[in-house]
């Protein structure tokens, strides 16, 4: 069980919301290990750090220990970027000490109390942070005499304090200025038995409001003053005898003050609010109950409209919570309908003012959970999980910026207590911390002030053994913070981050059980997101990218080479790079994207934080949008190359924006007499211009091998021929030189990436005959062998992002063995995680996100000697998973190569595979369902896809495999509707002239939606036209689009724009876009619109 070592247990009740969910993990990229560092300096025998605070400007670090004389605590600073500690008070004899201290909120200042001159006379000092002469604020006191306490003002102008300074045991209120002078009385006349005995500061420093029995000996009333001193308000109304003034808190705006008072009836606590200033209060709250109260816990939105409070206002001994305008008017309910015994016992305001979210055993007595409601009223969600018996939520905090909740409960396992988050505007309850050791909990916790991440404590890795860790508030891996822990020893739960969300300081006995001190863990740069996010599949062409760190960065590591886009049909582009705020860089493309090319983004290590630590490598793909297509191809007359291509690449290696081809024939078995060739497109007219060798070459790849902004050539070659790279050294009439490398196997298959995060692309590149597959990495365009993927004769080999940490990972397909899922480090080293049994010889794979969730999928294509039809894997936390779906006809397809592309612009990736007994068009439904759309009789082990028309569809470059020419297969807009996107089609408005002249039918129909089950169609104006329900499922629709939804709808001529609502099956986040119909020629957005009303629209 947890262990509470020298330190309180904390309940924190901050609050929280949500939808009922189902808890998840998720994947996501690691960040860097943090750097741990002692701040103390040496402590003396017996000495211990017991407190400390970070400064707001987050640049020093003040501790109070008795460090140099044991039970003598003194107060120390240090530069949270480290440094030599210093002492910040004068010098104490035996038996005296600092007592407590604050940090002005400027930074500049230390205010402490101790008995520093006088024994047990416990006075008010101030000091530069830095170190410099202590300066006695309050007047000095006699024995006897003490300050008690003390508040800052925010513009650390002043110190408010309260003392016996004038007349002993007569506690009255004082002003001083910060820097020392003339401390001034703030309260009235106190005559001896009454006192001050609370106060506040006004949000902007302008009033101290302040309790004290000032005019009537233990009547305890509510008085307002200017900070500075001035004649004091009494905020009250006339007090019933007996009656008091009890709890107050002022508004954000320093406009108003609401507190809780038996004034009207005594013992019968009601609440008011009354202006700063003074004026008439205003009660509240609502009738109350014979016997009932409002609680003391009531709160102000940080808005200052609302008070929320607590009161068995409508029974005595029903807690219930009510809010109510600060100014007045009728209460509101909030909570829940409680059950038998039940209570609401806590609650919190969300930072935003715009929900409340409580605390109660709403539904089951004793059984406490966490729900949501708005500010005002309104219908109350359920936030956690579902709870075993005997389990309860008990501490819960909200983010900063009001977008999480975080929870910590015995939600899984009895008395077994986890941290857990949830959206605060409800979703899916996710499990933040790691698998927890038998008999271990988590303990305390804080979210990050910039809301990214949350620092927990627990005994996680081993029972009692309290560690400090750091996750992200959405999910993934757990970082651990402390360094190596002694024997014995924990760290404890006084633990704070810096408001710069730069390092965490906690305290602990990490190096010698039972001494404890003070820890600093400075966080490195991680990712929080990517610009557009990774594997999206439809990024506009012109589409900034960028990336977005976990922290503030400094600036001046940032340059033009920071961020490096690699478009594998496009070239590379760099810089430049701007800054877009203190956590963002962007990069605005030159040059679009190619329709549907494969882009891959590399974030380089040359950004540091504010202390000087760099961020990891960060690597992402994503492919860009084709803005059209039908997914069915017809040939064109063009007859080009030699026979037997073997690998085909397609990019713009001339400068001109449209994709030329690079072709490869293996001239050991009767390929091209002339060599590999390089054809340039003008207008999608393919003619040769250069050779690029004759070998047994198998495959080919196209990227900027050397930075220059122009597409290179990475050619494989097989019978012990050294493989090739060719680097094109013109711009717009491409040369291409060729360097060999050292090694000569007999290859099969290559694949670029940025292996090691320096933004140049790598090489991993697969070998037959037991030879190596090897990992080439590049050093300005000179191509090293790094490391071996095994050595099993492997046929092919795809590359990505599996396990979404920010780098890039390979599959490799092997003849007669299982497929291999090799791990990246991030520095280009690999590791065997997965074999992956697909009935063996893997010819050809693709790596992409087939099902829309955003991780990296596997198809898998075979040959037919071994009887195998394709499969289809899906990727789970960084594993692959066998669908069972199997396609494709046993023993006859004998597949060669796979090309990747959204061939009918329905915002998922189809697949052209191309096989020694045909092509096979793979459409899938958005959810990896895949369906043959097209198969023809040529035999091929090549093909490419690209738009080669310049018509914004992706077309096909098909090598021919017998004696025939290679040909482009164009992608048929006949077949499809202009400029059309995802979910919903209309063909036979599409097809009508620009202003209809006689009444038009209407057909929908669904593809990648998800499933619609209602269109209603109105005019421009919003007038009803008609509209039809059924159901249109997903994976039904063919290529001539004739599946309908509407048959009878017509539209009148005199109208030529149509709003067509469409109303989806099922309404997921991720595929709830759909579009009008405007113009009658293009769609436009719209929101997706529920019908959970309808039986048929179920929700």
């Amino acid at each position: 069980m947890l262990k509470i070592k020298n330190m309180a247990r904390w309940y924190i009740c901050w609050g929280i919301l949500l939808l009922l969910g189902v808890v998840v993990s998720r994947v996501y990229a690691d960040p860097p290990e943090p750097v741990v560092q002692k701040v103390n300096g040496n402590l003396i025998g017996g000495g211990n750090v017991d407190g400390f605070r970070i400064s707001p400007d987050s640049e020093w670090i003040t501790y109070w220990a008795d460090q140099d004389t044991n039970n003598i605590f003194e107060i120390y600073s240090v530069p949270s970027r480290g440094g030599v500690p210093l002492k910040l008070n004068s010098a104490l004899t035996p038996g005296k000490n600092v007592t407590n201290f604050e940090i002005s909120p400027g930074s500049g200042r230390v205010i402490y109390l101790a008995d520093q001159d006088i024994d047990e006379v416990f006075e008010l000092y101030s000091v530069p942070i830095g170190g410099g002469t202590p300066v006695k604020l309050n007047v000095p006191l006699t024995l006897g005499k003490n300050v008690i306490n003390f508040e800052l003002m925010q513009g650390s102008g002043r110190v408010i304090y309260r003392a016996d300074q004038d007349t002993d045991e007569v506690y009255e209120l004082y002003s001083a200025p910060i820097g020392g002078g003339t401390p001034v009385k703030l309260n009235g006349a106190l005559v001896p038995g009454k006192n001050v005995e609370a106060f506040k500061i006004s949000p902007d420093n302008s009033r101290v409001v302040y309790r004290a029995d000032q005019d009537t000996d233990n009547g305890f009333e509510l008085y307002s003053v200017p900070i500075d001193g001035g004649t004091p308000i009494k905020l009250n109304g006339p007090i019933v005898p007996g009656g008091d003034v009890y709890e107050f808190l002022v508004s954000s705006d320093s406009n108003w003050v609401v507190y809780r008072a038996d004034q009207d009836t005594n013992d019968g606590l009601e609440l008011y609010s009354v202006p700063i200033g003074g004026g008439t209060p205003i009660r509240l709250n609502g009738s109350i109950a014979p016997g009932g109260d409002v609680g003391g816990t009531f709160q102000i939105s940080l808005d200052s409209r609302w008070v929320i409070y607590p009161a068995d206002q409508r029974a005595k001994d029903l807690y219930e919570i009510f809010s109510v305008p600060i100014a007045g008017g009728p209460s509101i309910l909030l909570n829940g309908s409680l059950t038998s015994g039940g209570n609401v016992d806590a609650f919190k305001i969300s930072p935003d003012s715009r929900r409340v979210i409580y605390w109660a055993d709403q539904d089951t007595n004793d059984g406490f959970e966490l729900y949501s409601v708005p500010v005002g009223g309104g219908t109350v969600v359920k936030l956690n999980g579902p709870i075993v018996p005997g389990g309860d939520v008990y501490e819960f905090l909200v983010s900063s910026d009001s977008s999480w909740v975080v929870y910590r409960a015995d939600q899984d396992t009895n008395d077994g207590f986890e941290l857990y988050s949830v959206p605060i505007g409800g979703g899916t309850v996710v499990k933040l911390n790691g698998p927890i050791a038998p008999g271990g909990d988590v303990g305390t916790f804080q979210i990050r002030p910039d809301s990214n991440r949350v620092i927990y404590q627990a005994d996680q890795d081993t029972n009692d053994l309290l560690e400090l860790y750091s996750v992200p508030v959405s999910g993934g891996s757990p970082l651990k913070l402390n360094g190596l822990i002694a024997p014995g020893g924990d760290v404890d739960g006084n633990f704070e981050l810096s408001l710069d969300s730069n390092f965490v300081v906690h305290r602990g006995d990490q190096a010698t059980n039972d001494i404890f001190e003070l820890f600093i863990s400075y966080l490195p740069l991680s990712v929080d997101t990517t610009i557009p996010p990774a594997n999206r599949i439809a990024v506009e062409p012109n589409s900034k990218v960028g990336i977005v760190y976990s922290l503030p960065f400094d600036q001046s590591t940032v340059n033009n080479q920071t961020i490096t886009v690699h478009g594998f049909q496009s070239g590379s582009q760099t810089g430049p790079v701007v800054i877009a705020n203190d956590k963002t860089l962007q990069l605005t493309v030159a040059d679009p994207f190619q329709p549907g090319e494969l882009v891959q983004v590399t974030a380089r290590n040359t950004t540091q934080n504010n202390y000087g630590l760099s961020a990891t490598p960060y690597v992402w793909q994503f492919y860009a949008k084709a803005r059209t297509g039908s997914g069915v191809f017809t040939s064109t007359a063009q007859a080009l190359g030699g026979t037997r291509s073997e690998g085909v690449a397609l990019g713009d290696v001339d400068g001109d924006s449209d994709p030329d081809a690079i072709v490869v024939y293996d001239h050991s078995t009767g390929g091209s007499p002339t060599g590999n060739e390089v054809y340039l497109n003008e207008n999608g007219q393919f003619s040769r211009v250069q050779e690029l060798g004759k070998a047994s070459s198998k495959a080919v790849a196209l990227g900027d091998l050397n930075n220059d902004g122009v597409l290179d050539a990475f050619v494989v070659n097989g019978s012990n021929e050294a493989d090739e790279i060719w680097l094109n050294t013109g711009n717009t009439s491409p040369i291409f030189q060729v360097e060999q490398l050292n090694d000569s196997f007999s290859g099969t298959d290559v694949a670029l990436a940025d292996f090691d995060g320096d933004g140049d692309l790598d090489a991993a590149v697969t070998n037959t005959n037991n030879a190596p597959n090897q990992i080439y990495i590049n050093d300005g365009g000179t191509f090293n062998a790094k490391q071996a993927l095994g050595s099993l004769s492997s046929l092919s080999i795809a590359v990505g992002d599996v396990d979404l940490d920010g780098d890039i990972d390979a599959l490799v397909g092997n003849a007669e063995s299982p497929v291999g899922l090799w791990l990246n480090d991030g520095d280009a080293n690999f590791s065997l995680v997965q074999n992956i049994d697909t009935g063996n010889s893997a010819q050809a794979i693709a790596l992409a996100d087939f099902d829309g969730d955003y991780d990296l999928d596997a198809f898998f294509a075979h040959g037919s000697t071994l009887g195998q039809p394709n499969q289809f894997w899906v990727n789970s936390e960084g594993r692959f998973i066998n669908s069972e779906l199997n396609l494709g006809i046993t023993n006859n397809l004998n597949s060669r190569e796979l090309s990747i592309g959204d061939i009918n612009a329905d915002g998922d990736l189809d697949i052209f595979e191309a096989t020694l007994s045909g092509y096979v068009v793979w459409h899938n439904n958005g959810t990896g369902n895949f369906h043959s759309a097209q198969i023809n009789t040529t035999s091929s082990r090549a093909v490419a896809l690209a738009d080669v028309d310049g018509d914004g569809d992706l077309d096909a470059y098909a090598g021919d495999y017998l004696d025939t020419p290679d040909t482009i297969l164009l992608n048929d807009l006949s077949m499809a509707p202009p400029d059309y996107e995802q979910a919903v089609f209309l063909p036979t408005i599409f097809r009508a002239p620009p202003i209809i002249s006689t009444t038009t039918q209407i057909n929908i129909v669904s593809i990648g939606t998800g499933g619609i089950c209602r269109v209603e169609i109105t005019n421009k104006a919003g007038g009803w036209l008609g509209g039809c329900g059924g159901e249109i499922n997903d994976g039904e629709i063919l290529a001539d689009y004739k599946t309908t939804l509407c048959s009878q709808i017509t539209l009148p001529p005199q109208d030529t724009t149509y709003r067509v609502k469409v109303f989806p099956k099922y309404c997921k986040s991720e595929v709830n876009i759909f579009y009008d119909a405007v113009g009658v020629t293009r769609f436009r957005e719209v929101e997706c619109i529920e019908r959970s009303s309808s039986a048929l629209c179920p929700k």
